[in-house]
């Protein structure tokens, strides 16, 4: 079966966009979770690994 998110780059394009990095920070609240909960990112790569991989495994 096909991927779509994998198969479209625009979309992972839209996802290396510069402006990520501020919008990233502000949905993950600057990263301060990472010092409560072991499973939250601790940084922008950290993240975006993550969506990345999730958008991988549900699209």
């Amino acid at each position: 079966m096909a991927n779509f998110y994998t198969d479209n780059p625009d979309l992972k394009h839209h996802l290396t966009h510069p402006l990520m990095q501020k919008i990233v920070a502000l949905k993950e609240r600057d990263y301060t979770d990472a010092e409560k909960f072991d499973y939250a990112p601790q940084n922008y790569e950290d993240a975006m690994d993550n969506f990345d991989k999730v958008l991988e495994i549900v699209v």
